[in-house]
């Protein structure tokens, strides 16, 4: 879904990355109000959410938004916010760790088109050349602060990678255009593909390893202070919460924030 901004916000600079807004759609409950995490860019002129189909109410909203297309209908929505804050500072971090399961990936997105500026990206990608490697050149100047950036997504299906590959494909076109932005690492893992010696970069089969995907995240940046965001089902989020502190108790400088997506 795509809707107009909050314009106040807007104007005083409150839109941030990750940040979620509450939703009322009077076609579907005139009193029912949702959050849903924001996947536009902070600097976008609209706002957007995607919606994954779990439960009555997005059930009923699934079917709102399909009538409204095929009677050439705008669906009305009525949105508050945006909220929430997440404590990554590019002037002190010198590499983010997004670990993501399912629909838990659309903070992450929001974060990504915002660091890579995917809006500005107008080309077709078609001179990326093959995907035979999702680990970007490195920084041009590798004093500067924010230096990588790793997502760790993982999902059931090979096709919940397409909800988001064009964003993935946008970053990756960015780092290669641009040099000064983060070094980009992307890694989807596919618990249950069809065929898993068929799956194509960046996905492969089975479930992430956490600590040694932290340990090598660290060691890229020689222990400097790194940001660890975790969202998605407890469990995930649990697991990787206890590898930070284990990471912690061995010196390392983390600063870990979750968020809980349960369904």
């Amino acid at each position: 879904l795509k809707f107009a901004k909050n314009t106040l916000a807007k104007q005083l600079g409150n839109y941030r990355p990750g940040q979620y807004i509450f939703l009322n759609v009077p076609a579907v409950s005139m009193f029912e109000w949702h959050p849903f995490s924001l996947t536009s860019s902070v600097y976008a002129d609209h706002d957007e959410v995607a919606v994954r189909v779990l439960g009555n109410f997005t059930r009923s909203l699934s079917s709102a938004a399909v009538a409204a297309v095929e009677q050439r209908k705008q669906l009305y929505v009525r949105a508050d916010g945006p909220y929430g804050q997440v404590p990554l500072d590019a002037t002190r971090h010198a590499s983010a760790v997004f670990v993501c399961g399912g629909i838990g990936v659309t903070p992450v997105i929001g974060f990504l088109r915002t660091l890579f500026d995917v809006d500005s990206v107008t080309e077709s990608y078609a001179e990326l050349g093959p995907e035979t490697s999702w680990n970007t050149t490195p920084r041009a100047d590798p004093a500067a602060i924010f230096q990588h950036v790793h997502v760790i997504w993982t999902v059931q299906k090979e096709e919940q990678f397409d909800w988001f590959a064009d964003v993935f494909r946008a970053c990756r076109w960015q780092t290669q255009q641009y040099p000064i932005l983060p070094h980009l690492h992307v890694s989807v893992h596919v618990t249950k593909p069809k065929n898993s010696s068929k799956l194509a970069l960046p996905m492969v089969a089975g479930r992430p390893k956490y600590q040694p995907a932290l340990d090598q995240a660290l060691e890229l940046v020689n222990g400097a202070p790194t940001f660890v965001f975790a969202c998605g089902p407890a469990s995930m989020v649990t697991n990787v919460w206890d590898e930070c502190v284990l990471q912690q108790a061995r010196g390392r400088d983390i600063t870990f924030h979750r968020e809980i997506f349960e369904f």
